[in-house]
């Protein structure tokens, strides 16, 4: 049986008085796995650690999907393993996450799944609390996010850009206002977890037939709070754009213009 080594290595700045920084390895992990097996998969849990999973796939012969996860402190010491099994049905489609808990997401088909199963998985204790979602759109998965009380699935229905919110309180899902009867594409999506805000920026057709922003914040709830077009001299169009926060707490979109039928960025622009 073939193995391979999988080597985790740490890169920490030390500071001295004879120079400004110096690359230190103060430690590796080692990790052998099995050659027939999947993957691994690397999520940082912030000041928790690492997380390090992949798919058994030397066991899908039991007719289960078998997921192994491995913990590792700050300074690469092992915490735990760890062994989450579903039935072969469920396909394995998403992953985040959020203020100590890892969620691992599950789709009841392979493209368009009927519902989804969020496990949310206390890294801490391994405690584990699943939650049923209906779906209500046949969304064509593209992204998967946690934050808090929050779950929201990022995808495209019928090639228009669409966002399924789920409450993880009260278990119901609903899709954010505005976004899916867009005619145009989605630009950027931003998950601001400091501000419990949403922000969005989808890309039109204007009047002059160049391509205009709309830019759209939602709160932990899936409530549109505000929605703004940005429109361009007629001579120019918006390319690429994202929110940034400014000090003093005003957001502010940052992106890349172009002449108007042109797909080349001319300059930066913001707004």
């Amino acid at each position: 049986m073939y193995r391979r080594l999988v080597l985790l290595t740490v890169l920490l700045m030390a500071f001295s008085l004879s120079t400004l920084a110096q690359l230190q390895q103060p430690a590796r992990a080692e990790l052998e796995i099995n050659q027939e097996d999947g993957y691994y998969t690397l999520l940082s849990a912030k000041e928790q650690g690492l997380l390090l999973f992949h798919e058994l796939e030397s066991k899908r012969s039991d007719g289960m999907f078998h997921l192994e996860v491995h913990r590792y402190d700050t300074s690469l010491e092992k915490k735990w393993t760890w062994e989450y099994t579903e039935p072969n049905t469920m396909v394995f489609t998403g992953y985040d996450y959020d203020a100590g808990n890892l969620y691992l997401m599950f789709g009841k088909g392979q493209y368009t799944p009927r519902e989804y199963k969020i496990v949310k998985v206390d890294i801490e204790t391994r405690d584990t609390a699943s939650y049923t979602v209906k779906r209500i759109i046949p969304l064509e998965l593209t992204d998967f996010l946690v934050n808090g009380k929050t779950a929201l699935f990022i995808g495209v229905v019928n090639y228009k850009p669409a966002v399924m919110h789920f409450n993880f309180e009260t278990g119901q899902p609903k899709v954010l206002q505005g976004i899916y009867t867009n005619a145009g594409e989605l630009v950027d999506f931003k998950l601001d977890r400091k501000r419990n805000e949403i922000d969005v920026i989808l890309s039109e057709r204007g009047y002059h037939r160049n391509q205009t922003f709309q830019v759209k914040t939602f709160n932990e709830e899936g409530e549109l709070e505000a929605s703004t077009r940005l429109r361009p001299p007629m001579q120019y169009s918006l390319l690429s754009g994202t929110t940034t926060v400014l000090s003093d707490g005003d957001k502010m979109v940052i992106g890349t213009y172009s002449e108007r039928r042109s797909q080349y960025s001319q300059g930066v622009f913001m707004a």
